[in-house]
């Protein structure tokens, strides 16, 4: 059963399916020392849109991860500039 707080997948519903909710994704980002600088968390429908919301974020010089569940999905080293 769906509840009214939960996230649709749009294209779902409107295929006329009950739909699905959309997967929750964090990003952490990681200093040197590998200590939890900051998080952010997230709702896309797949790894693959997930990933390109991860790529685009400001990783502020630090080391990223990004998690879906207990799933690493990727990690992306910190900006070299």
């Amino acid at each position: 059963m769906i509840k009214a707080t939960d996230r649709i997948c749009p294209a779902r519903h409107k295929a006329g399916g009950e739909g699905r909710r959309l997967p929750t994704y964090r990003v952490y980002l990681i200093d040197a020392r590998g200590r939890v600088q900051m998080g952010d968390t997230f709702e896309q429908p797949d790894d693959a849109t997930a990933q390109v919301r991860f790529e685009a974020i400001d990783r502020q010089g630090l080391n990223a991860e990004l998690w879906q569940g207990g799933r690493l999905v990727r990690k992306l080293p910190r900006d070299k500039g």
